[in-house]
């Protein structure tokens, strides 16, 4: 798209004059369908030796050439030398196709000559569409989402309101497993522009079917065209992204952004191949919580330290162990703070993402307690590769509690009364029978008593339910109640002796949990 190269416009012009050799000027001007803007005429005397003193000056707005000889010195070859040489040039890229017509007068410093004329036909022909990018570099960052390549990219055609296509290309550093341009289009500012992207070549091609889509329409679109990075780990080479587009004759020069490609450190993550349910039997030994875990990290490849917490830790119960194995773990080692319920393991070299799963699917849990509190813990494994966590795995270990026995308590198995004299046994007389069950909690306890030689009687029944006797003077008695109702009626129990009887007699304390 450059100025049209200026033609002669007459080279076969001839001059006479009768009475005169020399001439003092002459005037050569568009005087046909003059264009301002467009239409020049140019004359340089770069030969004075045929073109004598000749000299000359346009007025680009009437479109006239003056051309003079100073002391009207210059002779008629010179003139016709001079106005053979005169041509015509236009200076638009899109110039108006009329014809212009061009008059020649001479004037011999007295009197002008006849006006002489000639046509200059004026031709268009298709400008190259012109495609320009903006400043600057585009910054993509690793994860966060497709970047628009130059949203402050334009567009020109000086004779053509619309355009046909458009070739949109990673042209430098392009990686075909990372890299993607994405175009989707709006609906309404970018006609019926439709693309293809080619994953395979980097280059995404641009389409408006009949050519109809305009330039502002085309501005818009390209101006959207993204480019997204799908690596977990990308190459951080620099992109060079080459814009060109065709008005359906012509194709633009190629214009060009780059795109930077920064990565970002990815988190660790621990996973389970599959489901494991993990089951801790009350007075069982400790148990691995997940001996199938996974740890990977897109981009690195050893870690730094790692933590396993229960998160409804219950301090008087709960266990976390762990073991090192040099030989599957390197020198991962662990600390267990009994008062949190949180395992920290740390390693003081490089260690591998191998030996780090090999530690933390060695890690176990254990319950103290004859009575666990709740159904199940949850406990949380997360890993550190020096800058980041990783999200916490979550594992579930059920408890299942055994039922313990009931224990029963008496300070010494054999007692001593007097002849027709009453027994009590409670804490004063240091005889306390006293029923214990670490896990019945609240829940009903049956009792049966059974007195030989003699007769029983409880020292209350509050809250208690007399299945057999009434619970006073009867040689056998059973109730059911929590243990303290229970406990509490036993304080005070009292035996009395058949009257008369010496010798051995019993009192056969019985206990049943009924499951609790």
């Amino acid at each position: 798209n450059v100025t049209s190269t200026p033609v002669a416009i007459d080279n076969s012009l001839t001059l006479n004059d009768s009475d005169n050799a020399t001439l003092a000027k002459a005037t050569v001007s568009v005087a046909g369908n003059f264009q301002s803007g467009e239409d020049h005429l140019v004359f340089s005397n770069n030969n004075p030796s045929t073109m004598g003193n000749i000299s000359a000056s346009y007025n680009s707005i009437t479109g006239v050439l003056e051309l003079t000889s100073n002391g009207a010195t210059a002779t008629l070859a010179q003139w016709q030398a001079a106005l053979r040489s005169v041509t015509y040039t236009n200076s638009s890229d899109d110039p108006n196709t009329s014809n212009r017509t061009i008059s020649f007068t001479v004037n011999d410093g007295t009197s002008d000559s006849a006006t002489g004329t000639k046509v200059i036909t004026v031709g268009n022909v298709n400008d190259t569409p012109i495609v320009h990018s903006s400043n600057g570099v585009t910054s993509f960052v690793e994860g966060s989402g497709k970047v628009s390549i130059d949203s402050s990219l334009t567009l020109t055609d000086v004779d053509s309101p619309t355009l046909a296509g458009a070739e949109v290309s990673i042209s430098g550093g392009f990686v075909a497993s990372e890299d993607k341009l994405v175009f989707a289009n709006d609906g309404s500012t970018m006609g019926n522009i439709s693309a293809i992207y080619n994953a395979s070549t980097g280059s995404m091609t641009l389409a408006s079917v009949g050519a109809t889509a305009t330039l502002a329409q085309w501005q818009a679109a390209l101006a959207s065209v993204s480019y997204n990075n799908s690596s977990a780990t990308p190459d951080v080479q620099t992109r060079t992204i080459s814009f060109s587009i065709n008005d359906g004759s012509e194709t633009s020069a190629v214009a060009t952004k780059a795109v930077s490609v920064g990565q970002v450190n990815d988190a660790p993550v621990i996973t389970s191949p599959s489901p494991v349910t993990t089951t801790f039997t009350e007075d069982g030994a400790a148990i691995l919580i997940n001996a199938g875990l996974i740890v990977t990290d897109a981009d690195n490849s050893t870690m730094t330290g790692a933590k396993v917490a229960i998160a409804d830790f219950h301090s008087s119960e709960d266990l976390l162990s762990f073991v090192s194995n040099n030989a599957t773990m390197g020198d991962i080692s662990g600390s267990y703070n009994a008062s949190t319920g949180v395992l920290t393991l740390t390693s003081a070299t490089a260690t591998t993402l191998a030996q780090w799963q090999a530690a933390l699917s060695s890690v176990k849990y254990e319950n103290t307690s004859q009575a666990p509190t709740g159904a199940d813990r949850t406990v949380n494994f997360s890993i550190n590769d020096g800058t980041v966590d990783s999200q916490a795995f979550t594992q579930t270990v059920t408890l299942i509690q055994s039922n313990d026995a009931p224990v029963i308590t008496l300070a010494a198995a054999t007692q001593n009364t007097r002849q027709d004299a009453a027994l009590t046994f409670n804490a004063a007389n240091h005889n306390l029978i006293n029923i214990n069950d670490v896990d019945a909690g609240t829940s009903d306890v049956k009792v049966t008593l059974t007195a030989t030689h003699g007769l029983l009687s409880l020292s209350g029944v509050s809250g208690l339910t007399i299945l057999g006797g009434t619970g006073t003077n009867e040689a056998s008695i059973t109730v059911t109640g929590n243990l303290t109702d229970i406990n509490a009626a036993l304080n005070g129990l009292t035996f009395t002796p058949t009257p008369g009887y010496t010798g051995s007699a019993t009192v056969q304390v019985l206990v049943d949990d009924q499951g609790n």
